[in-house]
C-alpha cells in the first residue's frame, strides 16, 4: 500500500492507514482515545510492558501483538498494536481480539488519567519557568527557613522538569554541610563580620530540607529510578544522608526527612529495618525509628510491619547501654496504636504537644476553618526547636503523624505567616553544626613575633617598627 502523508508531517505507511480506517468502527469519544493514544507511543509502549511483562517487546510479524480497551463494557471496543507500539487496526464493540494478551479498560483509564495529570504537570512547570527560572532558584537557596508556601509551590510545580535536578542539588547541598560543619562549629561567640561564613551555611542547611522534599514529592514517579541507582551506586539515601540530618539537624530539617521518608514508603523501608537492627547508639535508633514511624503513618499497610520493629526486645544492647528506652519505646507504639499503648511518659508528652498546638490558636482564629489543618502542620513544621535530647525527639514523634500525612506545600507557610519562621541567628547556625567535630586550629611553623622583639630580618629595628 502507498505511503501516505498526515496532517501533522511524518509519513504514515501500510498498519497506520489500515488502522485510521477502521476507526470508522467506533463512536467519537472512543475515537478520540484512539487517536490519542496513537499520538503517544512511549504511553502505549509502557502498557504493552505492563500487559506482556516485557516478555514480547521483541516479537516480530503478528507475534506478542496486544489489545488495548478504549471503552468499558463485557465487549469493548479494542486497538490493536505491535510490540513496538505501532498501531495495526481497530475492533469495534463485540468484536473479539482473540488469544491476545489485553490492556482491561481499567488499565488504560488508569494510564491516561497519569498522562493527562502528567501534562498538565509539565505545562504549568513550563509556565512557571517562563516566568523566571533564576529568581526561583534564588530564593530556594537563600531564602533559609523562610521560603514561603506560595514559592514552595511553584517549585513543586516545576518537579517534572527538575527532576534529577534536585536529586543532584541535594545531593551537593549535603555535602557541603559536612564539608564545612567542622570549621563552623568552632565559631564559639559570632561576630558581625562572620556573617559572611555562617549565612550561607544557615542558608545552604535549610536549603537541604527544600530539596530533601523536592526530590521525593514526585512519588512513585520520582522514586521508582532510585532502586537502578542503589543497585549501581551501592548507597541509597534514606541512610545516607536522611539519619544524619535528623541526628544533626533541628526540629526544622527533621520534619522535611521524615515527610521523604514517610513518602518513599516500601522503598525505604527495608533499609531502616536493617540499619534499626544494627544501631550502635540512641540517636541513630531514634532517627530509624521516627523514619519507620513516618511511613507507618503515611502508609497503612505497612503498620503492622512497622509496630513489628519497634519493639522493646528488638532495640539492640548497644542503644540500651546508651539509655532507658523503655519509655520511647512505649511513645512509639502509642503513636501507632493509641495513648493505652503509650505509658505515663506518653501521656505526660502530649499533654505538652497539646498546649504547643494551642498556642497557634489565636492566630489560626483569623483564617477560614477549612485553610486551620493546613496552617496547623506547617507550624508544627516550623517549631523552633532543637533536638538535642530525647525527650524532644519523642515530642517529635507525637507530632510526626499530622506532619507527614498531608501534602508537601503544607510543611511552609504562607507569605502572611512567613515571620513566624525561624529567622537567620548566628549564634543558632552555629548550632546547628554541633554534632560535627571542629576542625583543628591552624599551627604555625615558626614561633609567634612580639611586636618588640628585634626584627628577624637583622634591621636592628622592633619588628612593629620593620616587617611587621
Amino acid at each position: 500500500m502507498a505511503d501516505i502523508l498526515d496532517d501533522d508531517g511524518p509519513i504514515r505507511t501500510g498498519h497506520d492507514l489500515h488502522f485510521l480506517e477502521r476507526l470508522s468502527r467506533v463512536d467519537s469519544a472512543q475515537t478520540d482515545l484512539a487517536l490519542r493514544l496513537y499520538r503517544s507511543p512511549d504511553l502505549v509502549r509502557s502498557m504493552i510492558a505492563q500487559a506482556t511483562g516485557g516478555a514480547t517487546a521483541a516479537a516480530g510479524g503478528e507475534a506478542g501483538r496486544v489489545a488495548i480497551a478504549i471503552a468499558e463494557g463485557p465487549e469493548p471496543p479494542w486497538v490493536i498494536v505491535a510490540p513496538d507500539g505501532a498501531f495495526v487496526t481497530c475492533l469495534g464493540a463485540g468484536m473479539d481480539p482473540g488469544a491476545l494478551d489485553r490492556v482491561p479498560w481499567e488499565r488504560t483509564a488508569a494510564f491516561v488519567r497519569r498522562a493527562v495529570a502528567l501534562e498538565a504537570d509539565v505545562a504549568r512547570a513550563s509556565e512557571v519557568l517562563h516566568e523566571g527560572p533564576t529568581e526561583l532558584v534564588n530564593r530556594l537557596f537563600r531564602s533559609g527557613a523562610r521560603l514561603a508556601r506560595e514559592h514552595f509551590a511553584r517549585l513543586v510545580a516545576v518537579e517534572p522538569l527538575l527532576r534529577d535536578t534536585y536529586v543532584k542539588w541535594a545531593g551537593e547541598s549535603i555535602d557541603s554541610l559536612q564539608r564545612f560543619g567542622p570549621a563552623v562549629v568552632r565559631f564559639k561567640r559570632p561576630r558581625p563580620a562572620d556573617d559572611a561564613v555562617l549565612k550561607p551555611y544557615w542558608n545552604g542547611y535549610h536549603a537541604s530540607g527544600h530539596l530533601i522534599v523536592l526530590m521525593t514529592v514526585g512519588g512513585r514517579a520520582a522514586l521508582d529510578p532510585w532502586e537502578e541507582i542503589f543497585e549501581r551506586s551501592g548507597k541509597q539515601p534514606f541512610t545516607a544522608f536522611m539519619e544524619p540530618l535528623v541526628r544533626m539537624g533541628n526540629w526544622w530539617l527533621a520534619t522535611r526527612a521524615l515527610w521523604a521518608i514517610a513518602v518513599s514508603g516500601k522503598l525505604a523501608l527495608p533499609h531502616l529495618k536493617r540499619r534499626l537492627d544494627a544501631a550502635d547508639n540512641h540517636w541513630k535508633w531514634f532517627a530509624l525509628s521516627l523514619g519507620l514511624l513516618a511511613i507507618a503513618h503515611r502508609h497503612q499497610k505497612l503498620r503492622a510491619e512497622v509496630l513489628g520493629c519497634l519493639r522493646l526486645e528488638r532495640v539492640p544492647a548497644a542503644v540500651k547501654e546508651c539509655l532507658d528506652v523503655a519509655p520511647y519505646v512505649e511513645v512509639l507504639r502509642g503513636c501507632l496504636l493509641g495513648p493505652e499503648a503509650g505509658g505515663e511518659y506518653y501521656a505526660r508528652l502530649a499533654e505538652f504537644h497539646a498546649r504547643l498546638v494551642a498556642g497557634y490558636d489565636g492566630v489560626l482564629a483569623d483564617f477560614a476553618e477549612a485553610e486551620r489543618p493546613s496552617l496547623r502542620r506547617a507550624f508544627l513544621a516550623n517549631v523552633p526547636l532543637e533536638l538535642r535530647e530525647p525527650r524532644e525527639l519523642a515530642l517529635l514523634a507525637l507530632a510526626s503523624q499530622e506532619l507527614v500525612t498531608g501534602p508537601a506545600e503544607d510543611l511552609y507557610l504562607p507569605e502572611p505567616l512567613l515571620a513566624m519562621a525561624p529567622a537567620y541567628d548566628p549564634r543558632k547556625t552555629v548550632g546547628l553544626s554541633h554534632p560535627f567535630t571542629p576542625t583543628e586550629p591552624i599551627t604555625r611553623e615558626t614561633p609567634k613575633i612580639g611586636r618588640n622583639e628585634p626584627c628577624p630580618c637583622n634591621s636592628g629595628k622592633k619588628y612593629k617598627r620593620c616587617c611587621g
